[in-house]
């Protein structure tokens, strides 16, 4: 039988949640949140722009309390949308400022 937490210690060095992070569950917080404690480190990769599936129990609060609940966490902002034209990007933005919480 393997011992969990002895096993991610010796074998995982980072829990990669690529993109969409402002999506993930309580469900799967708690999976990431598990393996943090077995030793794991974390890397996130999060949008509060892009939270779209609220209506399927994700937790938008994962993404906006990250530092809160991760002290020792570095942020890297990208500040630059590459996606999008200029004139899409501000119609969003003014809709998302009036509609949804964020984090800054």
């Amino acid at each position: 039988m393997v011992n969990l937490p002895a096993h991610v210690q010796e074998t995982v060095r980072y829990v990669v949640v690529v993109d969409e992070y402002q999506d993930t569950n309580p469900v799967q917080e708690q999976l990431i949140a598990g393996l943090i404690q077995c030793g794991a480190n974390l890397c996130v990769v999060g949008d509060d722009d892009q939270t779209i599936y609220q209506r399927r129990a994700s937790a938008v609060n994962n993404v906006l309390t990250f530092t809160t609940r991760h002290s020792s966490a570095k942020t890297v902002t990208l500040s630059e949308n590459f996606r999008s034209s200029r004139r899409r990007w501000t119609l969003h933005a003014g809709w998302r400022r009036a509609s949804i919480p964020r984090v800054g």
